[in-house]
């Protein structure tokens, strides 16, 4: 949601925004401090403003609100009015609280602000070069965190330390600072994300899977998400999976974009400073040109359906080759193209696609708009491509679709549902196994005493018409022949199964309904078994 700027709704040109303790926001615009909780309240000149534009706001704990009005002179508001000014040397731009009161940046210095003071911040183990400070964030061990051009400073009791160039910040400009509540700093660059966790830096860019480079802004929500304002837009990407790739434990980061032709557009800046915020009812507030964006993130619909995959077709030297069956390509020119689709319903501009051909690339592709894979002078050899997909929530179908096809053994399916026997046998030959079908144990055990020889597994519902359960199919067939390995099927509950639930604890169960990825796991897993 978008709201306006100020008092006056035609202000849409939002510059700063900030929490306050009363459970409202402060909106910084071009006609000055606006109080917004549910209705606005703008404070301009009148309020003893010297320049309505309002570019910096920062809340203290006491109440005071600080105001950089124009781009020098900072301001302390409160009761409705301005009661103390400062005229600075240089540009105002971060403020945060230690123990010790309030701290803000002027140019590349550090001074100490309040009603009577203005003074430059002491430091006893020497003074850092700062260059130019961009951001300041209270941490949570009443430290400061400072965000400027030579990277990252923690400024506590007068001492500070730096994490540069020499201490892994590669991009040592950092426009964005901020701490979890885990003690994990995050900071945004021109590059991407910095991670500062135990001491170390761990950078997060384009390249490993971040929707963008230039960050503006970082806030962690109530929910283990990080929400990230960017030049490309706005997007969210949970912690855990930015932990987890930071720390080597995965290779896959999941963003999800709001950038589709229904999002707002946060990317539509003109001079918004590198500012947001989450107020008390965990909302999130970001200044744009168009007013503030509000987000609600206890309010966020989720999609969990994973998006179906499907290869289409395959093409080997300009032939058209048949996706359903191994493919032996005689030697040629060493050319594959191979053309796949995924299908979501929400948001489907904002499917994300990975793809591997095993034996040749050494990792996953990523595509979102390309849905072909095209390569060139392939060597002999036997190779095995794989494609995946995730819907706009970042929910993944890790089952994809493969070449070749997954199964090759015979499977008799038992089902008295038409519908559901037949989408059950569409997905397993699909994947390569060959079918035999029954829509009771009669005709099942029919077709076993012409087919046995060649089945090796028996997919059964347990309830059936007919007098013959899915128990007894499975007992009389495996009398014949031992190896056979067996899936039962059933919606029923464990206390209408009766004895039959126990099927559940080694793995011959598989419940109704099931997706595609459900049924072919368990048969692949089952298969596989030693017994």
């Amino acid at each position: 949601m978008t709201r306006g700027a100020a008092e006056d709704s035609s202000t849409k040109d939002a510059l700063a925004v900030c929490p306050s303790r009363a459970g409202g926001i402060w909106i910084g615009s071009g006609l000055g401090l606006t109080y917004y909780d549910g209705q606005a309240k703008t404070y301009g000149v009148a309020a003893g403003l010297t320049n309505p534009y309002t570019k910096r706001v920062f809340e203290a704990s006491d109440g005071d609100v600080y105001v950089v009005s124009g781009i020098s002179v900072l301001g302390i508001f409160s009761a409705g009015k301005i009661v103390a000014s400062y005229a600075a040397s240089n540009l105002v731009v971060g403020m945060a609280e230690d123990a010790q009161g309030v701290v803000a940046s002027v140019g590349g210095a550090l001074y100490r602000v309040s009603r009577n003071t203005f003074t430059p911040y002491v430091f006893t183990n020497g003074v850092p070069d700062m260059a130019w400070i961009l951001n300041l964030a209270a941490g949570r061990d009443g430290e400061i965190w400072v965000a400027s051009v030579m990277g990252i400073f923690r400024v506590k009791d007068g001492m500070y330390r730096q994490w540069g160039v020499g201490e892994g910040m590669t991009d040592p400009n950092a426009q964005w600072i901020c701490q979890d509540s885990d003690g994990v700093v995050w900071t945004g660059g021109i590059t991407g994300i910095a991670r500062l966790k135990d001491d170390k830096i761990r950078f997060i860019t384009r390249k490993n899977g971040l929707f963008d480079n230039n960050i503006y802004s970082i806030i962690p929500d109530d929910f283990g998400q990080l929400w990230v304002d960017s030049g490309r837009g706005l997007f969210r990407v949970s912690r855990k999976n930015m932990n987890e790739f930071a720390d080597g434990r995965t290779n896959r980061l999941d963003c999800v974009a709001y950038d589709g032709p229904e999002s707002v557009k946060s990317s539509d800046k003109s001079v918004q400073e590198h500012v947001a915020c989450k107020t008390q009812d965990g909302r999130i507030w970001f200044p744009t040109a168009n007013g503030v964006v509000e987000v609600d993130p206890s309010h966020i619909p989720r999609n969990q359906i994973k998006p179906p995959v499907e290869i289409e077709s395959v093409w080997a030297n300009g032939v058209e080759k048949n996706p359903g069956s191994r493919l032996v390509v005689p030697s040629g020119q060493g050319e594959l193209e191979i053309h796949f689709a995924a299908l979501s319903f929400i948001a489907p501009h904002n499917i994300k696609l990975r793809y591997q051909l095993e034996g040749y690339d050494k990792d996953w592709v990523e595509t979102k708009d390309r849905r072909l894979a095209h390569y060139t002078n392939l060597k002999p050899g036997s190779y095995k491509f794989h494609v995946i997909a995730a819907n706009a929530d970042g929910v993944w179908n890790d089952v994809g679709d493969i070449l070749p096809r997954g199964g090759h053994e015979t499977i008799l399916l038992v089902e008295d549902e038409d519908a559901l026997r037949k989408l059950a046998r569409h997905m397993l030959e699909r994947q390569g196994y060959h079918v035999f079908e029954a829509d009771c144990g009669a005709t099942a055990l029919q077709l076993w005493q012409l087919q046995h020889p060649a089945i090796d597994m028996l997919v059964t519902d347990m309830v059936m018409p007919g007098g013959i359960g899915g128990r007894e199919l499975a007992e009389r067939m495996q009398a014949e022949k031992p190896g056979l390995k067996v899936i039962y099927c059933s919606g029923y509950t464990d206390d209408m199964l009766g004895k039959d639930s126990l099927l559940r604890i080694n793995g011959n169960f598989l419940e109704k309904p099931f997706t595609t990825e459900r049924l072919l796991r368990r048969v692949r897993e089952r298969l596989d078994a030693v017994r």
